[in-house]
């Protein structure tokens, strides 16, 4: 994944708003910067404090997967990234979709190795097979052999006969 996808995405919350009013957003800096960036005196009379964050590979899209997530607890009267639900389960929304992007990467590679092993098992069956056949013909010939040998003591055996 590109590194200019990768960054944050957090949960702030503030005791000017009620208890289950928090904040879900994106950075690409560090947590603390947007937390400074947040605090400043001419957005809120109290301070936000970092409820939780994770790194995500796509910060951009995780925040649009969580937001559209969570479209119906939206505050309609504040910021879009205001949303009327208990900071734990926005935790666990948050935590929802960075293990799904975490599969997600981890469904590529696997599918790419199924590939692999079913190349593979294409590669043993057909070398199973050029194998089956040339024990055929080992044996066809350890047979001619035989044949050759038992017809050869056959003619020693009969030459005084004829």
């Amino acid at each position: 994944m590109e590194k200019a996808n990768q960054g944050w995405v957090y949960i702030f919350v503030n005791q000017q708003y009620r208890d289950n009013i928090v904040k879900i957003g994106k950075t690409q800096r560090t947590i603390e910067d947007r937390l400074k960036e947040a605090n400043k005196p001419t957005y809120v009379a109290q301070p936000f404090e970092v409820y939780y964050s994770r790194f995500f590979e796509n910060c951009h899209q995780a925040k649009k997967d969580i937001h559209n997530y969570l479209q119906k607890d939206r505050v309609k009267e504040m910021d879009k990234e205001f949303f009327h639900t208990n900071p734990l389960l926005a935790m666990q929304v948050v935590d929802r979709f960075f293990y799904e992007e975490k599969f997600k990467n981890y469904d590529i590679i696997i599918s790419g190795q199924a590939e692999k092993m079913q190349q593979y098992e294409l590669d043993i069956k057909v070398q199973s097979q050029i194998i089956e056949d040339l024990h055929k013909k080992l044996r066809l010939q350890e047979m001619k052999d035989k044949a050759a040998k038992l017809l050869q003591m056959y003619k020693q055996d009969n030459e005084g006969l004829v």
